[in-house]
Parts: structure tokens; sequence; C-alpha cells
């Protein structure tokens, strides 16, 4: 294994990463500047967690009354109008996903969030005019801005992150979008109480616009320079150097500026290869990309935060309280995030999406169909099966939900990760399509067939992942290494 050496040296004696021993006499980096600029990089996660799973499908979960009321959607076309809603955001995110990877080597990271930021600001204008086609074209097009946000964050801190944390910042992602979900959750509970139609739907637009342009503020005065990698790949090597400087300490800048290797960046940056060198076929690699983003929705994890109030309301034990459980929900998914920053790096980026996929089976299978079998009141299979749901949560939030967006990061070359992810919004789109439909929005034996074959799919990914998945980064962020060997 190579090792990296620097005027406060630290050395690694290893033939392979089981044995391997570190010594790291200080640490390289500068740590609170490289959390302020993730978390401040992480508020186009948190718009994200907002609209994908919160504003524009939480609170036309947690609130649809107050939205139906605003723009008069009335009789059997109402549930029509929702579900057209929530398809037209993830068309827009598949697009923004997609195009995110030439726009932002064109323009650079950090461009490219505060043009979003701009567009965004455009099509809030536009949603808010109360009629239907203004509504769904402003959906469309924050779709775009959302999807856009979905993948230049996590490529921005995998570019920023030192090697030996990329997988603790890289979390942060996650973090966002769980606490994006959880805020909106808790802001609609206390809105349909207490604010009128018009007042809900001006805050509900009126929060994450404050939050982007906080960071328009600290991009502007804090961190005005782009990622070192984007840089040194547009040959801005004085830009790299000062960017260098704010990341790692005055004596470990100049070795980490020679560990870079210019030449490779920019060939990484610019040519049309989709794999990273990493050990391994390079089809195997993208082959997994693409069954996570998959997996990520199939497992079924967002259709419960997509419609857990409409499921909720419809059935028999909680229909009173469904609201207060739905934030219950969110307050879970946010929590059960937190262990993933310590772990990620501790346990590896495959043992944990391993134990998560094989959780959530576990949970599916247990709580879900097995409830069909051996309950006869229907509150106790109604209340097994909200237990399962909220186990599975847990296990996502602890493995698939934030590894995803660390993982794609450095198996894949920055220009693909946004195709990769564009699989994850087709997946997003069919799934908040189609669930409503088969199900019903109702906690009866059709959504336990439903999430019994969520339960297959992430079986499935289970397996792909143990063939397939290699530990892209080593705990301590020293080398690439395989743990596995790929079919």
């Amino acid at each position: 294994m190579a090792s990296f050496k620097s005027s406060r040296e630290y050395s690694v004696n290893s033939a392979d990463f089981e044995k391997s021993s570190v010594v790291i006499t200080e640490k390289e980096y500068n740590l609170k500047f490289l959390i302020c600029i993730s978390w401040t990089v992480t508020i186009s996660s948190f718009v994200m967690g907002i609209y994908y799973l919160g504003y524009e499908i939480g609170v036309l979960n947690i609130s649809e009354l107050h939205i139906m009321h605003y723009y008069d959607w009335k009789g059997e076309n109402k549930s029509r109008y929702i579900t057209l809603a929530n398809v037209l955001l993830c068309f827009g995110g598949t697009i923004g996903a997609y195009a995110s990877g030439r726009i932002s080597n064109w323009l650079g990271r950090r461009k490219t969030l505060i043009r979003t930021n701009l567009l965004y600001y455009a099509a809030i204008g536009i949603s808010i005019i109360p009629y239907d086609a203004f509504f769904f074209v402003g959906r469309a097009v924050i779709g775009i801005c959302v999807g856009i946000f979905s993948v230049i964050p996590p490529i921005f801190i995998s570019e920023v992150a030192p090697k030996e944390i990329k997988g603790f910042l890289g979390t942060f992602i996650q973090i966002g979008i769980s606490l994006g979900i959880l805020f909106t959750f808790l802001l609609s509970f206390i809105a349909e109480r207490y604010l009128e139609n018009y007042r809900l739907i001006v805050l509900l637009f009126t929060v994450p616009v404050s939050v982007t342009l906080l960071q328009m503020y600290l991009f502007y005065t804090k961190y005005d320079l782009d990622t070192p990698i984007w840089l040194l790949g547009s040959d801005r090597v004085t830009e790299t150097e000062m960017i260098l400087k704010k990341i790692y300490k005055p004596w470990s800048w100049q070795g980490r500026y020679s560990a870079m290797e210019p030449d490779k960046v920019i060939k990484d940056m610019k040519k049309s290869n989709p794999v990273l060198s990493l050990p391994g076929r390079p089809q195997n690699l993208i082959t997994l990309s693409i069954i996570l983003s998959i997996i990520q929705q199939a497992s079924g994890v967002n259709a419960i935060i997509f419609y857990s109030k409409e499921m909720l309301k419809k059935s028999q034990t909680f229909q009173t309280e469904a609201a207060t459980f739905t934030v219950i929900i969110g307050i879970l998914n946010f929590i059960m995030v937190i262990p993933t920053m310590f772990l990620i790096e501790k346990i590896g980026r495959k043992k944990l999406l391993l134990q998560g996929l094989a959780g959530m089976c576990f949970s599916y299978a247990l709580f879900g169909l097995l409830s069909s079998l051996w309950f006869e009141s229907k509150n106790e299979k109604e209340m097994v099966l909200f237990a399962g749901l909220l186990s599975a949560i847990a296990f996502y939030e602890t493995s698939l939900g934030p590894v995803f967006w660390v993982y794609i990061t450095e198996i894949l070359t920055k220009m693909w990760v946004g195709p990769a992810i564009t699989v994850h919004w087709i997946m997003a789109m069919i799934v908040t399509g189609t669930f409503e439909i088969l199900c019903n929005g109702d906690m009866n034996v059709d959504i336990v067939y439903y999430f019994s074959v969520c339960g297959l799919c992430c079986l499935i990914g289970f397996i792909f992942v143990y063939k397939l998945a290699i530990e892209s980064v080593c705990p301590y962020g020293l080398s690439h290494i395989t743990l596995s060997t790929p079919l």
C-alpha cells in the first residue's frame, strides 16, 4: 500500500487492509473549515429534502387540504393533481440530475449552485401564483433545481474532503435531506392547526428561499473559491493552492497538492470513462451504481415518507393521530442518520450497505408479510406493520440512505455521478406515480404485498452489493483497496 508523507510524517506499513497500521502525528486538515463549508453546501440538500420528501410531497402529504383549498382542487381530480404534482417534481429532477455534471464541469461546482438558486427563485415566483398551470410549470422547474441539488453537493464535498474523513463529511448530505423532511413535517403539523391557507403557502416558500439566500451570502463572503479538484482540472493553479491552504495545515498542503496528480485530475474531468481508477472490473462498478440508484427507491422507504399520512389516516388504529405519527416517522428518519457519521469510516461502505439491506429484508418479511398471516385483529396487524415500517426506515438511514451519496462519488468520475442519480430520480417518479394506484394509500393487504416486493428488491440489492462492491476508500483514506473479488 502506498504511503503519503508530509513534513509531519505518518506511515502505513501493511500488505493488506486487515493488517494495516497507521501512525498519524497530527491532523493535517482544518476540520472546522471543512465542517463549515460542508454544511454550507448541505443547505442545498436541506432544500432537496424540503421539496423532494418535504414541502412539495410532505406538505401535500401532511397539509394536502390546505394546498387543495389554495389552488381550488375539487372533486375526483384532486388526487390526480396530487399525483401529477409529485411526478412532475421527479421528472424535473431527472432532467436536472442528468444535466448537472456537464453544467458543473463548465461553470464549476460553486457557481452551479449559485445559478441554480437563482433559477429556483424564479420557479418559486411562478408556483405561488394560484392557478393550476403556473403551479405545475413551477413544480417542474423546481424539480430541475432539486435534481441539480441532488448531484452537486455530494460532488462538492467529495472533492473538498480529505480521504481520511470523506465518509464522515459525505453523510452530511443525508443529514441535510432528513433534516429538511423533519423540519417540513413539524412545520406542517403546526401549520395545519394554526395557519390559514394563504399564510401556509407563503411560509412553505419563504423558508427554503431564506436558507438558500444564506448559502449565497456564505458563498460570496466566506467561501469564494471552488473545489480544488475542479480548479486544478480547469488549470487554475493559483486558486487551487489558495483553497488547499484553507483546507490543510501550512505544513501539509504542498504534499497534498503533489498527491493530487494534476494530469490524472484533468483526464478524469474531461474523459468520458465513467469509472475511477479502482480495483475490479469497471463494468461491475457501473452496474453497481445503477443497482444502488434503483434499490434506494425500490426499497420502499421513500414510499413510506411520500404517503405516510395518507396511509395512517385511512387505518383503523392511527387515523385520529395520523399527523402525530407522521412526525414520529420524520424524527426517526433524522435521528438514525447520525450514527452513520461515525460508523462509515470504521465499518466501511460495503458492510454498512450489507447490514442495512439485510435489515430491511428482515423488517419487511417479519413485520409485513407475517402480520397478514398471524394476527386476527386489524389493529394488531396495523401496529405490527407500522413497527415494521419504522424498522425499515431505521436500517435505511444507517446504510443505504447516507452511504449512497458517499459511495457513488468514490467509484464514478464526476461527469457520471449525474447520470447515476438520474436513475434514482426515474425510480422516484415510478414509485411516486404507482404507489397510490397499487395500494390506494391504505394499510391493508395490498400494502403488505407491496412492501414484500420491496423486501425482495432489498434482497436482490444485497446480492449485488456482496458480489460487486468494493471498499472504495480504506478507513484512514490512504489508498484504494479491494475487499472482494468482483465477478
